[in-house]
């Protein structure tokens, strides 16, 4: 009796396998039917589609590199097919256009769903960068807005200033011109002190290797700050003027949003902290890079500080806005090496995508990195030529996005920029950079593009 009930269970356990393995690979069928018209990469395979080309990707190679390379054999859209699931590349100003800058087009739910837990633990949550739902992020992201006015930023040179010269001031014991010194690590210290005075969190934060136990350290302390900052105010205490206490005085405006509390107020303030620090500190990294393998466009943007700066030490807002070449330089760098590489959006219904048909519900990557390097939108891309963008026919709106645009373009762009460029006058001004010799110029991809070799450097002090 046991025998037979066992054989039954086995029977019917294999036939469900069995329906479900041929249910899977109808539709595996079915979806790879529906986009038969559009190019792909080679070899497709029936069930894991282009997948193990990317688990071949070389050392000094990332995704996009990859999918790039892709775009210039088959052309600005094609897809790319993994198990049941297929997505659209593209590389085409037009589609970029049309999909950034229309409100109808929303972030893939599916992209995002990992940033809002890491582990089991509440990471990003619906801070704005994974908030999909177009109305609720409209509404959080309203009471951000005036909080990153340039007319607040304003307010922060004194910051940027201050921890411009405790870099300098760090750097200054290594520069003897023969220790070499990572400055990736080094800009990835000053930018995350720099979030950490504008918005709530204290210098001395600590990392664990163990992701679920720092995601929630983390939300804990910010959690203290953000009550403690609540507290102040409702006892009406002299409280410090920064982010905080902007959004704190703001959220009280904040209608339509069921159940917004202080959970939701810490994914705001953890997507700022790590999205501000991250890509920040590989900008200026990369841009580094770039400099210091471009001597002369280093000493151009040098004598520019110089020559606005007047040999002082403190930064103005008007002085940064004086340096041209200094905005193209950082222009230059966010175009050929962009710290986000892609974005992406979701189909609401069929579209002709550079002539070809594509399914309702698909998912489009808009390969930013790509288009950047794209030779039908800047000429010789590969080199690095801050001057472009003083050429019409060279600076083309709709391939150049950095930072994304419409409505959803990065709220944090002008802060970023300012912090970048007084940090940098700061180091111009007062020091000499060399690179490492035979350091690797590639770049590492995991969410972010950053210096495969940490942007290593001997410095010396200028003689002034």
């Amino acid at each position: 009796m046991a025998a037979n009930l066992i054989f039954v269970s086995c029977s019917v356990f294999a036939l469900a396998f069995w329906i479900a393995f041929l249910g899977l690979s109808l539709y595996i069928a079915y979806n790879r039917k529906r986009y038969s018209h559009i190019p792909h990469p080679e070899p497709l395979h029936f069930f894991s589609g282009n997948l193990q080309l990317l688990k071949d990707v070389g050392d000094d190679e990332t995704w996009s590199t990859v999918l790039s390379h892709w775009s210039k054999k088959l052309g600005p859209v094609y897809c790319f097919h993994t198990y049941a699931r297929t997505v659209i590349i593209c590389e085409d100003s037009t589609v970029f256009k049309e999909l950034l800058t229309k409100s109808k087009y929303l972030k893939a739910p599916d992209t995002y769903r990992a940033f809002r837990f890491l582990y089991g633990a509440r990471a990003f949550g619906n801070g704005l960068l994974c908030e999909t739902n177009h109305e609720a992020w409209m509404k959080k992201r309203a009471i951000f807005n005036h909080a990153f006015h340039r007319r607040y930023l304003m307010g922060l040179m004194n910051e940027f200033n201050i921890c411009g010269d405790k870099l300098v001031n760090h750097l200054i014991p290594s520069s003897d011109g023969r220790t070499e010194v990572a400055m990736s690590e080094e800009f990835a210290r000053v930018t995350m002190e720099i979030i950490a005075r504008y918005s709530i969190l204290p210098k001395d934060i600590k990392y664990r290797r163990e992701v679920r136990g720092a995601m929630k350290d983390l939300r804990k302390m910010a959690r203290r700050c953000i009550q403690a900052r609540m507290d102040a105010l409702n006892q009406g205490e002299e409280v410090p003027q920064n982010i905080l206490t902007y959004i704190l005085q703001e959220s009280n405006n904040l209608e339509g949003i069921e159940n917004f509390d202080i959970e939701d107020m810490i994914d705001q303030f953890l997507t700022f902290f790590a999205a501000g620090e991250e890509t920040t500190s590989n900008l200026l990294s990369f841009t580094f890079l770039h400099l210091g393998r471009n001597p002369e466009i280093m000493k151009k943007l040098r004598d520019e500080v110089d020559t606005i700066l007047k040999g002082k030490d403190y930064v103005e807002y008007s002085d940064i806005t004086q340096m041209q070449y200094l905005t193209l330089v950082l222009k230059e760098s966010l175009r050929i090496t962009p710290p986000g590489s892609m974005l992406n959006r979701i189909l609401p219904n069929e579209m002709d995508l550079c002539g070809y048909k594509v399914p309702k519900d698909t998912i489009v990557l808009l390969q930013i990195y790509g288009i950047g390097r794209n030779e039908k939108y800047f000429k010789n891309p590969a080199t690095f030529d801050p001057e472009r963008f003083t050429r019409d026919e060279d600076s083309p709106l709709f391939a150049y996005v950095p930072f994304s645009m419409g409505s959803r373009s990065c709220i944090g762009q002008t802060f970023a920029m300012m912090e970048a460029k007084v940090i940098m006058c700061k180091l111009i001004k007062q020091l000499e950079f060399q690179l490492v010799p035979n350091q690797n110029f590639k770049f590492t991809e995991n969410i972010t593009l950053k210096p495969k070799d940490g942007c290593r450097n001997y410095i010396t002090k200028r003689k002034l």
